[in-house]
């Protein structure tokens, strides 16, 4: 998915506020997004948006947003929360920067509705030692609810690529990673964005990440099972053993040993399933009993 900031200053800012031109200078016409969401339909991708208030939430709706994501600046405005779940479409909200209570109060009013808590905050940039990926597992924990995380590490560090995959890592089910364009000055929160030509490696340390971490259960994987039968020590005869002998707990010992898949053998702690036994057949030195 690709998602937009629909600016509106006037739904979150003061005239007086010092951004304010800032802001007001960003701010651009429905039918620009109601294009690029075309646009990003016609590739079978989703468009979500920010959303800063009433208008910039029901312009977004009218684009034809697929989600959209509650600011930080919302945190503790249950009333606009409501508002944008009530659209029944999935909704990212921003935790950067709230409480537990503020989060509980997030999560309740969330409840029975398609919602993801976002972890992260924007310090241009927000310094690797301030990142604490570990809120999306504890988030997760303790609220048994999706949790993404927002990447604003520096963008100019070389580990700025890899620190969405440790959050992987940790569990979050979407990454947030700003996009700019290197070759235009670009006047705000750049800091921590990558140029377009940078997503597809990103993407591609997502996916490997994913792969890597495997689905959340014990089982073995065919390559792990073979590892185990080619390294494990099975039993073997420590001795030549005649047929019709009874097998004596000195005539085996505990070898590694070349097996087939077809190939059955004891391991070491089934020693009692062998000891005892008779041997059927001449039974050479180090062959699998």
């Amino acid at each position: 998915a690709v998602k937009f900031q629909f600016i509106e200053a006037d739904d979150f800012l003061t005239p007086s506020h010092p951004q304010y031109s800032l802001f007001k200078s960003f701010e651009f016409p429905l039918p620009v997004f109601s294009k690029m969401v075309r646009l990003l339909h016609g590739v079978r991708k989703k468009a979500y948006f920010d959303v800063f208030g009433d208008k910039s939430l029901e312009m977004a709706d009218r684009a034809g947003a697929d989600g959209f994501k509650i600011y930080a600046s919302d945190i503790g405005n249950n009333s606009f929360v409501k508002k944008v779940i009530s659209y029944g479409k999935p909704v990212l909200l921003s935790v950067g920067g709230a409480t537990l209570d503020e989060i509980d109060g997030l999560v309740n009013i969330c409840k029975g509705k398609t919602f993801c808590l976002m972890v992260g905050f924007q310090a241009f940039p927000t310094p690797l030692k301030e990142s604490n990926v570990s809120k999306v597992k504890f988030l997760r924990e303790r609220f048994g609810c999706p949790v993404g995380y927002m990447d604003h590490s520096p963008a100019d560090d070389p580990f700025s690529a890899y620190l969405p995959c440790v959050a992987v890592g940790a569990g979050a089910c979407c990454i947030e990673k700003h996009a700019y364009l290197k070759e235009r000055k670009t006047l705000y929160d750049w800091q921590s964005a990558f140029d377009p030509s940078e997503f597809d490696h990103l993407a591609q340390l997502l996916k490997q990440s994913q792969t890597a971490l495997g689905i959340p259960s014990f089982v073995l994987a065919r390559a792990e099972q073979a590892y185990s039968r080619s390294k494990r020590k099975i039993i073997v005869a420590s001795r030549p053993i005649g047929p019709g002998a009874q097998i004596r707990s000195t005539d085996i010992t505990g070898r590694c040993a070349h097996l087939s898949s077809r190939d059955r053998f004891f391991t070491i702690n089934q020693s009692h399933q062998v000891v005892g036994r008779i041997a059927r057949k001449k039974i050479s030195l180090f062959e699998v009993i």
